[in-house]
């Protein structure tokens, strides 16, 4: 699939700007950092000819401290040379120069900075290590000098109350522009680094009042030049934080793609330098709020060119403990790699050899690439993990499966709370994860017939903002035989957020004037499910829709206010079916990052696992192309295909101990890996008519012949011993001759 092509506005105008506000605060600076002696100078090739950074095969790790070091711990040349000797032969191939980090506060030591970066890049060059340079350009008041107090005209603006913000420059103020650019330009031509990490450009957060940033003049200008929308004056004005404004959508909406074009513009200036220099695009959280507010958007920073998106994931008990969570959110990650066809990185801060091999198994089963948070790698798990051979061809492995989780920017953007789409989404990607069964996330420009084509069925949580063309690869989807899973507003909203006064999906299908409603409510499915007394209690939005026609088979009703109405339903439409639901079914199992005080939450997700599990395999009524026979409580496996050889990968994960940590409120606990109870057997889809082989690549029994039979001449059968399944394996499976 070929990457779209992106036109940039460049037409700048000088625009006055209103007098900035004084900052009295600012002259209580204090210098913390003290000046240090300059490094030695060393040349390097002006014009550098390597071949391009190698992504699906990195490895990072940090030259020194993190964010806050001042770069001076390692000075003399012997000292570099034997770090950057440490690091080859731990396997690292990527070196991240940390230190001095919010570059702005920090420019009194610039000279110091470069001839210390040039000295690094010229040894790891000639160790065949690549270099990329970990900075920040838009916050200028951190620590140190502050550059602040020479261009307070650059700081962006509240738009809607017309402060400012002391922390953030506007990176589409034009004189910042052409600063920073040619900042990154010197920098590159003189020092011969290979790539950069640009941290925090986006738009400041409101933390007190509800302020909207940025509002200065070049903002207001640009907005309107690229959708016509003009900022309110007044800060009392129904517009703001209105999503029901289709003007508030589109100005949401441009804060993302106007990082976009920033980072576009700065893309273009340096390849014209250098062709091959990448960035690695940093956006810590993509499903919610925070994604939006910020102005990062990982699918729209993906489309810059030389992007490698990635994220941090800060490994501690309490992020492993909640494993699903990150598991689901990887998925999101590698839908736009996979997109795309190219990979995307990950922070890994390992504690200890536990954390570590937990939180590489999570990163590796989602083809992330790891950029180590460390500067010294014990002896252990870590040691061999970074050592290890690859066992698998990321760029040519795919999961095997024909489901498909939409996750749509167009819904999330469509409302106030984003977390109407994106939880949903994360629930359901959570409960096929730790069901074992294989999926993919899908993106908003993944709904066309050549990607459809894959998928026999797909499920649309809340996918209310949808295109026309959308729609109709949908329709097209079902008329040959796909199946569909949706919820309450599928299809109601246009791509922008806007209504069409019908819906034009679940009309096509006989369901009309839907009616959204808030409130306690009850499910329930029986005598359709097996559980006569189940029932399902939610304080949530619901859909009631009229049914027009004896299609539909409703499977559950819903209670409110002692009223009953279909709840959930399904058509059977050919070869497919399209069920429908009234309520969010993905957010009976969702469960968020555990974020309080190291406190795990009550999780009740799993208790809902048999009726996900029902509504799964009645709307997809087939075989699965892998299903557990037998699997341990807390096993997770992702099986890949290796489309250059026909391979089949497993990866898997032993989480029971983590599983255990769900029952309730309580501190975490240390040593919390255990072993899987009993063997794995699962049946896969593997066409032929040869025994194929499988072997483990990766774990205590490296090497070592596992039972893999046929049953037909589709399906083969794995069975792997318990005493193999450590916290983390690998099985490979070939064909047989």
């Amino acid at each position: 699939m070929g990457r779209p092509a992106i036109v940039i506005k460049q037409k700048w105008e000088i625009y006055t700007m209103k007098k900035v506000m004084k900052m009295a605060v600012l002259l209580g600076i204090v210098l913390l950092q003290a000046c240090y002696p300059a490094a030695k100078n060393c040349v390097v090739k002006e014009e550098p000819d390597k071949k391009s950074m190698d992504l699906w095969n990195f490895t990072g790790m940090n030259w020194s401290l993190w964010n806050r070091n001042t770069r001076e711990q390692i000075l003399s040349d012997s000292e570099m040379e034997k770090r950057a000797d440490y690091l080859k032969g731990l396997g690292v191939n990527t070196v991240f120069i940390n230190g001095l980090h919010f570059r702005l506060s920090f420019l009194d030591r610039n000279k110091r900075t470069l001839e210390q970066l040039k000295r690094v890049t010229a040894i790891c060059h000639a160790r065949g290590m690549k270099v990329i340079e970990h900075l920040d350009l838009t916050i200028p008041l951190y620590l140190g000098t502050s550059d602040m107090l020479k261009h307070p005209e650059w700081l962006q603006i509240d738009a809607r109350y017309g402060s400012t913000v002391a922390r953030w420059y506007c990176f589409n103020n034009p004189d910042f522009q052409k600063w920073s650019i040619n900042y990154l330009k010197d920098l590159l031509r003189k020092t011969d680094v290979d790539g950069f990490s640009l941290d925090e450009v986006g738009y400041s957060i409101s933390r007190i009042k509800e302020e909207i940033f940025c509002g200065c003049g070049y903002c207001r200008k640009k907005l309107k030049e690229d959708t016509r929308v003009l900022l309110s004056e007044n800060s009392n004005s129904l517009f703001w934080n209105n999503y029901d404004d289709s003007a508030w959508r589109r100005y949401v909406k441009w804060r993302i793609t106007s990082k976009r074009d920033y980072m576009i513009k700065v893309s273009d200036e340096l390849r014209k330098i250098r062709p091959d220099i990448f960035f690695t695009g940093y956006n810590t959280n993509f499903a919610n709020v925070y994604a939006r507010d910020h102005g990062g958007c990982m699918w729209e920073d993906s489309k810059v060119p030389n992007m490698f998106t990635g994220i941090e994931i800060w490994v501690r008990l309490s992020t492993t403990a909640s494993f699903p969570f990150i598991m689901a959110d990887l998925k999101l990650r590698s839908a736009i790699a996979d997109h795309w066809n190219r990979p995307s990185w990950i922070i890994v801060t390992p504690e200890d050899d536990e954390t570590f091999i937990f939180t590489w198994a999570m990163t590796r089963m989602a083809k992330q690439r790891p950029w180590i948070n460390k500067t010294l790698i014990p002896e252990g798990q870590m040691k061999k993990c970074l050592a290890a051979p690859p066992f698998m061809n990321d760029e040519n492995c795919r999961i095997l499966t024909d489901i498909g989780v939409l996750f749509s920017t167009q819904a999330r953007d469509a409302y106030k709370d984003s977390s109407a789409h994106g939880f949903p989404v994360t629930g359901w990607l959570e409960f096929l994860i730790m069901n074992n069964i294989q999926a993919d996330a899908l993106m908003d420009d993944d709904l066309n017939p050549e990607i459809l084509s894959k998928y026999r069925l797909l499920i649309l949580p809340n996918s209310s903002a949808l295109s026309e063309k959308q729609i109709a690869a949908l329709i097209s989807f079902i008329e040959k035989g796909g199946s569909v899973i949706c919820s309450l507003e599928t299809g109601g909203l246009n791509e922008n957020g806007e209504s069409r006064g019908s819906n034009l999906f679940l009309n096509h299908y006989g369901l009309k004037n839907i009616k959204m409603n808030k409130g306690g409510i009850k499910l329930f499915p029986s005598p359709w499910y097996d559980e006569k007394d189940f029932s399902v209690t939610l304080n949530d939005r619901f859909a009631v829709p009229e049914i027009d026609g004896k299609d539909f088979k409703v499977l559950a009703e819903l209670e409110s206010q002692g009223k009953r109405y279909p709840g959930i339903m399904i058509k059977k439409i050919g070869k497919g079916n399209l069920l429908y639901s009234g309520v969010e079914l993905g957010n009976l199992y969702f469960m968020n990052e555990i974020l309080k005080g190291g406190k795990i939450p009550v999780w009740h997700g799993e208790k809902y696992a048999p009726f996900l599990m029902k509504i799964l395999t009645t709307a997809y009524d087939g075989r699965f192309l892998s299903a557990p026979v037998k699997v341990p409580d807390g096993l997770i496996y992702y099986i890949y295909k290796d489309s250059s050889n026909g391979s089949l990968i497993i990866q898997t994960l032993n989480t029971a101990g983590r599983k255990n940590l769900f029952q309730g409120d309580g501190p975490l606990k240390e040593k919390i890996t255990y072993p899987a109870n009993g063997g794995m057997v699962v049946d896969i889809l593997y066409p032929g008519s040869a025994r194929p082989s499988a072997t483990v690549v990766q774990a205590d029994g490296n090497g070592r012949t596992v039972e893999c039979k046929r049953l037909d001449s589709e399906y083969i059968r794995l069975d792997v011993p318990g005493e193999i399944l450590k916290t983390y394996s690998i099985i490979r499976i070939d064909k047989g001759e």
